[in-house]
């Protein structure tokens, strides 16, 4: 993630995102639907993936492969936001379709 230099220059930074941001993503069949198919968080230990946060403003998500092993649904919708450590403000990152594709070879 960038931010634009403040003096009105052209010139973008890169956020350092390792100094307390949180980030989070849901999955949801629709924007609004009650049911989360899958979560990823990152310091919630307790959700399906991770987010790491890097000081270059990098964000990467990743699940490992067990998480996903009795999911059912095909499509969802999902964001992925940050929340700044010291104002709470929250910014999301990106949004779209995310698309489950099963294993297809599983022998040796």
């Amino acid at each position: 993630m960038y931010e634009e230099s403040t003096d009105g220059g052209a010139t973008r930074q890169a956020v350092n995102l390792s100094t307390g941001w949180v980030a989070r993503c849901e999955i949801r069949k629709e924007p609004r639907d009650p049911t989360v198919l899958a979560r990823f968080h990152s310091s919630d230990q307790a959700a399906d993936g991770r987010i790491l946060l890097a000081a270059d403003g990098t964000v990467t998500l990743s699940l490992p492969a067990d998480a996903s092993t009795g999911w059912t649904w095909e499509y969802g919708k999902y964001d992925v936001e940050l929340k700044h450590p010291a104002s709470g403000r929250v910014v999301r990152l990106m949004s779209g379709v995310a698309r489950l594709s099963p294993e297809v070879t599983t022998g040796e």
